[in-house]
Order: structure tokens, then sequence, then C-alpha cells
């Protein structure tokens, strides 16, 4: 492995490149990637707001995601959600860790917005979409 290393094999990672810009984010609910319009789209744009978001880097963070992960409410500033993690690659709450706190993340609800993450986050849980 040393050897191969030397000569350069295996030195370059593959990985996707992330999005960018709002052009690209926009591309994707243009083409229907992402929207409301059916199951699969809400499911893709939950997955991408996921990551976005609140952060999400890794499949086991979708895959042991649970709904009371999320909480909805309302203040002066408005609606909004509250995501707060869990077990994850940086936090695996050893007894080193008991003091790293888990990620928390408020996001304000954006009505006028046809992407509004906390719409599209209440329309998936109940499943009206």
């Amino acid at each position: 492995m040393t050897k191969m290393t030397a000569s350069g094999i295996g030195v370059k990672t593959n990985s996707a490149s992330p999005l960018s810009s709002r052009a690209e984010e926009k591309q994707l609910l243009d083409s229907g990637v992402i929207g409301f319009h059916s199951s699969k789209a809400v499911s893709y744009s939950v997955f991408f707001y996921n990551c976005k978001i609140f952060g999400f880097r890794a499949m086991n963070e979708h895959v042991n995601l649970m709904v009371e992960q999320y909480e909805f409410g309302k203040d002066s500033q408005g609606e909004f959600v509250i995501f707060t993690g869990r077990v994850s690659k940086n936090v695996q709450g050893g007894l080193e860790q008991r003091k790293v706190d888990v990620k928390s993340i408020k996001h304000y609800a954006q009505p006028s917005n046809q992407r509004c993450v906390v719409r599209l986050l209440k329309e998936y849980i109940r499943g009206n979409i």
C-alpha cells in the first residue's frame, strides 16, 4: 500500500461537487427534481434541505432520523422548526464527549418562498403529499 501511494495510485479521491449557488438549487426546483408536485420530489427535497439547512453529512443521519427530532413552533419572528441532532460521526456519545452539545438548528419559515423548508417538513411529516 505504501508503494502504491508513493507512486500516486489511490491518492485522488472521487467525490461529487457540492451545489454552490442559488442558481443550481433553482435548477433542481425548475427541473422538478425537488418540489411539492410528487411524493418523490418531496422526498428528494427533504433529503436535500436536511443536508443544506441542518448539516446532515452522512447517510446514517438520514437512516436514523426520527420525527421527534423536529420541533415546530412560533415566536415573535414567525413560524420555525428546530432540528435537534443525535449521535453522529462527530458526537458519538462516549464519556469524553458528554460535554459536547448535539446539533440544534432553528430555521424560520419563509411563507412567500416556494421552497419554504418549514412548510415542506410539515407536509412531509403529515403525509399530505
